[in-house]
C-alpha cells in the first residue's frame, strides 16, 4: 500500500506546489527539477535496471525491447507535447493564454489520455517482478525504507510531468474543481498500473521484457528532461549542479 501512496503523493505534491508558489514557479524552476529527476532516472536506470534486465535476457532482446520502448513514447510524445518532459510545447501552458486554451479540447483529451497511459506503463513493472528479485544487490539500496528505485525514480520524474500538467489544465478548464478531479484521475493512471503488473499473470511472465520497455521509455524522457532546455551560462551552470545531485542521488540509493 505505501508504493501506491508514494506514487499517488506525487501528483499531489506537485499540485500542492503550484497552489502554493503559484506564479513564481516558472518556466527556470521547473526545467531545473526536469533536469535533476531526468539525471536521477538515467541514473536509475544505468545502475539498478540496465544491469536487471542484463542478468536476465540476451543482448538482442534487450535492445529490442528498448527500441520498442522508445518508440512508444516518441508516440505518445507527439499528443502529450512535450509535458511528460516537465515542459510543454504548448505556449498556453507556461506563458498565459494560447490558442489552444479556448478552442482545442480534442488536443486536450489526447494530451491528458497519452500522458495518463505514460504513467501506467511505466509503473507497471514496480510490483509485478520485485518477488523474483528478492536478493537481487539492485534492490538493496532502498530495501530498507520498503521502496524500490524504480519507484522512488517515477514518483520523482511524476513530479514536475504533474506540475506542467496542472499549470496547463488550470489555463484550458474553466473551474479548478475539474482540474483538479482531472489532476486525481491522472494521479490513479500509475498505482493502476502498479495494481495491473501485481495482479496479471502473464505480466509477470514478461516482467524483464517489460522492464527493458520501461527502459526505453524513461530513457527518452529523461534525456529530453537533460538537454531540451535554453539557459544563460549562469543557468547552465545551476543546471549542472542538479545534474550531478541527481546522478549521486541515484548512485546513493542504489548501492
Amino acid at each position: 500500500m505505501t508504493d501506491y501512496i508514494i506514487l499517488f503523493g506525487a501528483t499531489v505534491l506537485a499540485v500542492l506546489a503550484v497552489g502554493f508558489f503559484g506564479k513564481r514557479i516558472g518556466k527556470r524552476s521547473i526545467d531545473l527539477i526536469s533536469s535533476f529527476t531526468g539525471a536521477f532516472v538515467i541514473g536509475i536506470i544505468v545502475f539498478h535496471m540496465l544491469p536487471e534486465v542484463y542478468s536476465e535476457l540476451p543482448p538482442h532482446t534487450i535492445g529490442l525491447c528498448v527500441m520498442a520502448g522508445l518508440l512508444i513514447q516518441s508516440v505518445l510524445d507527439f499528443f502529450t507535447k512535450g509535458i511528460d518532459h516537465g515542459h510543454t510545447h504548448t505556449p498556453s501552458c507556461t506563458h498565459g493564454r494560447g490558442h489552444d486554451d479556448d478552442g482545442n479540447m480534442p488536443l486536450t483529451v489526447a494530451m491528458f489520455v497519452s500522458l495518463s497511459l505514460h504513467t501506467f506503463i511505466e509503473s507497471l513493472p514496480i510490483l509485478s517482478g520485485g518477488h523474483i528479485h528478492e536478493h537481487e544487490h539492485v534492490h538493496h539500496g532502498l530495501e530498507i525504507a520498503g521502496v524500490s528505485p524504480l519507484l522512488a525514480g517515477i514518483a520523482l520524474h511524476t513530479v514536475p510531468m504533474a506540475m506542467v500538467l496542472y499549470i496547463f489544465l488550470l489555463r484550458v478548464v474553466k473551474k479548478r474543481s475539474t482540474a483538479l478531479l482531472l489532476m486525481a484521475v491522472f494521479g490513479l493512471a500509475g498505482p493502476l498500473g502498479m495494481f495491473a503488473g501485481q495482479h496479471i499473470s502473464w505480466l509477470s511472465e514478461y516482467y524483464f521484457q517489460l522492464l527493458a520497455v520501461v527502459v526505453g521509455i524513461l530513457l527518452h524522457v529523461s534525456a529530453v528532461m537533460l538537454f531540451d532546455c535554453d539557459m544563460a551560462v549562469y543557468g547552465k551552470i545551476k543546471k549542472l549542479a542538479v545534474i550531478v545531485l541527481g546522478f549521486a542521488g541515484a548512485m546513493i540509493l542504489t548501492s
